[in-house]
């Protein structure tokens, strides 16, 4: 199942040390090297594995089709009867005949009977009592699926690490199996850091926020694959911090956190892993918005820690802690889809970082593009144009402007 890329163990830093911004593909496979897979399996019915990662791989144990069959309601028929020229006419028989020309009414799925290289749609041909009359002459193997053509007995049909849905489950139905293997859940604890933060009901005093990235995060592990441990929210002190955190490195393979990263007094996160025997490494990305991230590892168990705006933690969790999970998880991390968009914004920026903007589509373009339109106001903390946007614009490192009318790099969101 390992899809690990070819990455050294890396060295741990003195808290606190952050070399120069990062690339995100370099962050990813920093992260992913510090991640070790779930290991275990567990067997579960077909039904319950949508959503699930196989275990290993899995292989046809029939032909499918199991038998030559009719692809269309109609009549089968052998081409060699359609002689000279249409309209032709033949008896209505259950086989076609041996001397003389028959059509054998067929449904869909139905074994082809002997004889019988083709099968005409009924539209194609008007029935008058014990007479059938076709408009025109078939090609043999017209409307048939032959014994094996989907797949041959043995035949690769789902790789270990596969993320399973309806498609393969439909499959290996059709093969007749009731259960196989799967990798058991990854277990990931989150925790957002903030001696500000409360939950929603609770009364607000002065200074203190609404944690809204406890529940994003839910929201985002909500994966069949996954099993959550929710830690809440947690105070910005050491000794509290490390007692969630030993608490959270015993029982999962995965430790999610936002906030508590960044060169602020009480941003104490780093300092306690590292304090606690973990390998930490503070990054600052190279992009816009989410730039300070921390990604370590106590024992087996990887730490990935993103901003606390909740909008950087979402592009953040996004672009890097969603592959270092799926990897976690058995599977090879899932692509981003990206999709080319027209811009209907004017944007002039600083070079330095991609950047990633909450947009809307507004139309589509004459050459098929989703016309994308900017959030004025979208920032690393401004949750309105997150829950509007139909998706994010990527602008690259290097654009120092983007017109009207530009081709743009657009990630949709579910």
């Amino acid at each position: 199942m390992s899809n690990k890329p070819n990455a050294g163990e890396p060295e741990s830093r003195p808290p606190g040390a952050c070399d120069n911004p990062m690339a995100i593909e370099a962050a990813v496979r920093l992260g992913l090297s510090l991640t070790r897979q779930a290991t275990g399996t567990e067997t579960v019915a077909l039904e319950q594995s949508a959503g699930r990662i196989a275990a290993e791989p899995i292989d046809a144990v029939l032909d499918q089709p199991a038998f030559d069959n009719a692809a269309m309601d109609g009549y089968a028929v052998k081409t060699s009867d359609f002689v000279g020229s249409p309209p032709y006419t033949m008896a209505f028989a259950p086989t076609p005949g041996e001397d003389a020309p028959q059509a054998a009414r067929i449904f869909t799925g139905r074994p082809l009977p002997d004889g019988a290289d083709a099968v005409v749609m009924q539209e194609h041909c008007d029935r008058f009592g014990s007479v059938i009359e076709f408009r025109f002459a078939p090609d043999a193997g017209n409307n048939i699926r032959r014994q094996g053509e989907d797949c041959r007995r043995g035949e690769r049909l789902v790789e270990s690490g596969t993320l399973l849905d309806a498609r393969h489950i439909a499959l290996l139905s059709a093969q007749g199996l009731t259960s196989l293997p799967v990798v058991r859940r990854v277990r990931i604890a989150h925790f957002s850091t903030g001696s500000e933060l409360r939950q929603p009901g609770q009364p607000l005093e002065a200074g203190e926020i609404y944690n809204s990235n406890r529940f994003m995060l839910h929201a985002l592990l909500n994966e069949p694959f996954v099993e959550t441990t929710d830690l809440g929210a947690v105070p910005d002190v050491p000794a509290e911090l490390s007692r969630v955190i030993r608490e959270a490195s015993s029982t999962s393979d995965v430790v999610l956190t936002t906030g508590g990263i960044s060169a602020g007094d009480e941003d104490h996160l780093e300092s306690v892993v590292a304090q606690l025997g973990g390998a930490t490494h503070l990054v600052r990305l190279a992009i816009k918005p989410g730039k300070p991230v921390m990604m370590g590892r106590l024992a087996s168990v990887v730490f990935v820690a993103l901003p606390g705006n909740p909008v950087a933690a979402y592009v953040t969790f996004m672009l890097l802690a969603r592959p270092v999970i799926d990897y976690a998880a058995g599977m090879a991390p899932r692509p981003l889809p990206v999709m080319t968009a027209q811009s209907a914004f004017t944007k002039t920026r600083r070079t330095g970082r991609t950047e990633y903007l909450p947009c809307r589509i507004i139309g589509v373009s004459d050459a098929g593009m989703p016309i994308v339109d900017a959030y004025r106001k979208a920032g690393a903390a401004t949750l309105v144009p997150l829950a509007r946007a139909n998706g994010f614009a990527v602008i690259p490192s290097d654009a120092e402007k983007i017109d009207k009318g530009d081709a743009i790099r657009f990630i949709p969101l579910p």
